[in-house]
């Protein structure tokens, strides 16, 4: 795996070709753009095995991009993947890849109730724990999101999939976690998605929204997050549970739910608590060292991850933690 300490600080990039951002290679490839016909091939630098972009790169593999890839984490990885919508987790970028970096630490090391406390508060005791819409319990897809997603009308192989869901004795947690990108997105089909989530599960909408869903995807353009609230909401009450609904992200993202999101929301915290919160990866960093992480894999990761490299070719650090 290449970070910090593997890459080049800045890239040479021009119109027609980028270098190889490993250190002391001076392999240069065609730059791909949209449109041209440059294969696979073509693009990857000969000395490492690694697909160059402007601001990222490929690997071969996807486990050349995972810190647990023994043959236990391949069996688990390999049942999520016959449920998971899609993954590109072989993509230095990936956000996938990050998702399973930490929480399979967190899993492995049963660390899972101690993240759960951080998050709501509260020590409760975890029942299942979901990645993406594989549920570890049940060795299948997560059957009430199975369930929600049918009650609002979603289509087989396209059901709203948090990257992370936590259910404890007491609560269900919807984990959003964004590594580059942002919460930015619009339906593709909001005449025949829309009415179906305004109306599923008896109006359901109506209770968690204090706005249309139509403002909230379209106007907003939080369409993800409508679904994760409005779904995982529906969930937690059938289950008679507090919801949670985690937006995982840098320390650096400057993006204000409370602007663009929590205006749209009615949240609880009364009877059944219904909370939409920002968390930093940083954050799970702080709290893995509060528990005395001695994983040098896991530290070097948090230290030397980076998040691509800039349009003019200088590289970004991806977390902001401390030495």
């Amino acid at each position: 795996m290449y970070r910090l300490d593997t890459l080049k600080e800045n890239i040479e990039i021009s119109k027609d070709t980028i270098e190889c951002p490993v250190r002391g290679c001076r392999k240069s490839v065609p730059r791909k753009r949209r449109g041209n016909t440059l294969t696979k091939e073509e693009i990857t630098c000969p000395d490492h095995n690694i697909e160059i972009r402007s601001t990222t790169f490929i690997y071969p593999r996807k486990e050349d991009n995972l810190l647990w890839s023994d043959n236990a984490d391949v069996e688990l990885l390999n049942k999520i993947e016959g449920y998971k919508r899609e993954s590109r987790m072989e993509n230095d970028n990936s956000e996938d890849a990050v998702t399973w970096n930490v929480f399979r630490y967190l899993d492995k090391n049963n660390l899972i109730t101690e993240l759960v406390g951080h998050l709501t508060g509260n020590k409760e005791t975890v029942e299942d724990l979901i990645y993406w819409s594989y549920s570890v319990k049940q060795v299948q897809q997560w059957d009430l999101l199975k369930q929600a997603q049918d009650v609002f009308g979603e289509q087989e192989n396209r059901g709203s999939e948090p990257d992370m869901a936590i259910e404890t004795e007491r609560s269900i947690i919807f984990i959003e976690a964004k590594f580059n990108a942002g919460n930015e997105t619009i339906p593709s089909n909001p005449e025949e998605s829309l009415p179906k989530y305004s109306e599923g599960g008896n109006h359901w909408s109506r209770k968690v929204f204090s706005e249309p869903l139509e403002k909230v995807a379209l106007q907003r353009k939080r369409y993800e997050l409508m679904r994760f609230w409005l779904l995982g909401s529906w969930m937690a009450n059938q289950r008679g549970k507090d919801f949670y609904l985690i937006n995982l992200v840098k320390n650096s993202s400057r993006e204000n739910l409370e602007n663009t999101f929590k205006p749209s929301i009615i949240e609880s915290k009364e009877s059944h608590i219904r909370l939409l919160k920002r968390v930093n990866w940083e954050d799970i960093y702080e709290l893995l060292e509060e528990q005395n992480m001695n994983d040098k894999a896991l530290k070097s990761y948090f230290h030397n991850k980076i998040s691509g490299y800039s349009s003019d070719g200088k590289i970004k650090k991806a977390f902001s933690v401390k030495s």
